[in-house]
Parts: C-alpha cells; structure tokens; sequence
C-alpha cells in the first residue's frame, strides 16, 4: 500500500474517532441539568417573525437563588403566573422548563458537524487513493 493510502486510512480513522466523541459528549451534556424551585417573574408572549409569516413565542422570567433567568422551553405563558413558585431544570447557566428542552452548547454540536465534514472528506479521499494508485507505483512493479 501506498503512503497516500495510509495517511488518508488514518485521517479517516481519527475524523470518526472525534466525531463519536464529540458525539457522545453532546449527547452526555444534554442531561447534566438540575432540579430546581423557581419563582415566575413575568410572562408575555410575543411575536417573530419566521419568514413571511409570525410566530408566536411565549417569554417567562424567573428567579432563581438571586438571579434572575430567561425560561428556555416554555410551551404556554399562560401556563406561568408571576409570583408562582415552579419546578425548572438548571443546566450550566440556563434554566429550561423540561428536561427535553435541554440543549448541548452550539459550539459543540458546530464541532461535532466539522468533524464529521471531515471524516466524509477523508472518506472520499480515502476511496479515490485506494481506486487510483500513483503510476510511480505501478512502473515500479
């Protein structure tokens, strides 16, 4: 086997071997979160825009120990009357209203993604290497 061929099985094998691991850590992060009381500050929905048509999204900010935290996750604002005391769920510095809405880090997952670019690059070249050998190869034979 040519040099090529190596380098490029190798580059293959690594690609995968961060992108199940940077898998796997996504996939870990999501539910490291914390059962919490907090307390409903406001409730409001509002509206985006989503291309030509509005959305409606529902914004509630509560109190936790001292701080204060936007609710990420909310299905209803009507669900969420200030001054009520609520279950929530911390996780790093965000406080989510269920656990499924519990998120990795954006940097993560971008990382995650690049890595697997990577490896289906290395894949191909990897394929293109072992399907057209070098002809410095094939004269040396």
């Amino acid at each position: 086997m040519s040099k090529k061929v190596l380098l490029t099985g190798c580059a293959l094998v690594l690609c995968l071997l961060i992108a199940a691991s940077l898998f796997l850590l996504a996939k870990r992060s999501g539910s490291v979160y914390q059962e919490v009381e907090a307390t409903v500050l406001s409730s409001q929905q509002s509206y985006r825009r989503d291309g030509d048509a509005r959305r409606a999204v529902s914004l509630v900010r509560v109190e936790h120990e001292g701080r204060q935290y936007d609710l990420r996750g909310p299905v209803d604002y009507q669900d969420y009357l200030p001054g009520e005391t609520i279950t929530a769920y911390l996780a790093g510095a965000r406080m989510y209203a269920d656990p499924a809405s519990i998120t990795p880090e954006p940097a993560l997952v971008i990382a995650y993604f690049a890595s697997l670019a990577a490896a289906f690059l290395a894949a191909a070249l990897f394929l293109v290497s072992l399907a057209f050998p070098c002809r410095k190869e094939e004269e040396a034979s």
